[in-house]
């Protein structure tokens, strides 16, 4: 997880002057394209095609059936929820002062430890896949929906999305060089527009399932509630 604080050099490519998509039909057309994907590869599968030369140029190609699968849900969630997500966010800064809001986070945080998986889908989704799948898989992310895998960090990843993701990170530290390391990180980062923001996202949400944990056991056990520091 140090590599997530790690200072980054590595800029996103500039796009053309002319007319560009907004970010939500992007995101659609990469759901669109995942979904003919998909039916390609059952397609191969059944017919027992398989190409190792073209899996190497084609990263989905290169993923398991499951793998594939919980991609194409992180994309069906994102393209559902991002929209709304944003809806919301304005809706509660206009409506809510700040001690409702610290009192509404009250009520959320002191949720059942046990019931914040079941609250996160992303978090669902991403907890049953290998870590080198998931590398693959972001990696595949990157190359071929980078707009849905911004979404899916700014917007959608939760708390407890956020700690299974980062815990996943450490178990592909551990399973892979420090040169492929530094190559994962350092691409994985280029999707997003500000890689600062990504970062900060992935470490606040993480800070924040610590203190769900914390404020969770106060509340069961102690019937104490505390609010998260600013």
């Amino acid at each position: 997880m140090d590599k997530i604080a790690q200072k980054n050099s590595f800029s996103h490519a500039q796009e053309n002057n002319g007319f560009q998509p907004t970010d939500k039909a992007l995101r659609r057309s990469e759901q669109f394209n995942l979904h003919n994907e998909v039916k390609s590869h059952d397609t191969s599968d059944k017919k027992g095609a398989t190409d190792t030369s073209d899996k190497k140029g084609a990263p989905l190609q290169s993923l398991e059936p499951s793998t594939l699968q919980a991609l194409y849900e992180l994309m069906s969630l994102v393209h559902d929820s991002v929209e709304a997500v944003d809806q919301n966010n304005i809706a509660e800064s206009a409506s809510q002062d700040t001690s409702s809001s610290q009192s509404i986070e009250r009520k959320k945080i002191a949720a059942d430890d046990s019931s914040l998986l079941e609250k996160d889908p992303v978090a669902k989704i991403i907890l049953p896949v290998e870590p080198l799948e998931l590398r693959s898989m972001l990696l595949a992310m990157v190359h071929t929906f980078p707009r849905t895998l911004e979404g899916l960090v700014l917007n959608i990843l939760g708390p407890t999305g956020a700690e299974i993701l980062t815990r996943k990170f450490d178990e592909m530290d551990q399973q892979t060089t420090t040169e492929e390391q530094t190559e994962f990180y350092k691409t994985f980062y280029t999707a997003f527009d500000d890689q600062y923001a990504a970062m900060d996202a992935l470490l606040n949400r993480k800070e924040l399932f610590s203190f769900q944990v914390f404020q969770s056991v106060l509340d069961q056990y102690l019937r104490v509630h505390v609010d998260r520091p600013s």
